[in-house]
């Protein structure tokens, strides 16, 4: 079983419950031509859906190969994860909006876990993982220790993000 685990900016996952969305053809090329060779797609979507990558899912594969193993911020005490896995500081409190990101690798590692439990709950032969850019290498080496053959990437059109375009 193959897993290529995709990271990118939630922002552009296109999930319907998300603020602030960018609409990226770049993004919907890349899945489109990701799903072309899949049987499966798991994504930390965090009960936000759907999101652009399982519409785009049951369109071409049909229903039942999508799975959203994120659970949401409100379910996340339920699986004994932290509701929040972060927190963020502000650098010149009242001179700049620039932030710094403290990441809680305990909770991060619970979610990746509990990730990999819910992929383990599925057959396939190649799946697409699409996660947070932060899970890229944590992901992969973890689905390869239970035993996948791994393909790892990531997509951040910074350009975009930062509204340039």
């Amino acid at each position: 079983m193959n897993v290529t685990v995709f990271g990118v900016s939630h922002r552009i996952q296109g999930a319907a419950a998300r603020a602030a969305n960018i609409d990226d053809l770049s993004y919907a090329v890349l899945i489109r031509q990701f799903l072309k060779r899949m049987d499966f797609v798991f994504e930390e979507a965090s009960g936000l859906g759907p999101t652009f990558a399982e519409t785009t899912a049951v369109e071409m594969m049909g229903s039942g190969k999508y799975r959203d193993v994120d659970p949401s911020r409100e379910e996340r005490p339920k699986c004994g994860i932290a509701e929040d896995t972060a927190r963020w500081e502000p650098i010149e409190p009242g001179i700049s909006c620039d932030m710094i990101t403290y990441e809680f690798d305990h909770e991060h590692e619970k979610r990746e876990e509990f990730w990999l439990t819910r992929i383990r709950e599925h057959d396939f032969t190649e799946a697409l993982f699409i996660c947070g850019y932060l899970h890229v290498l944590s992901m992969a080496f973890r689905l390869r220790g239970a035993g996948y053959r791994v393909e790892a990437c990531h997509y951040m059109p910074f350009d975009k993000l930062a509204g340039t375009s």
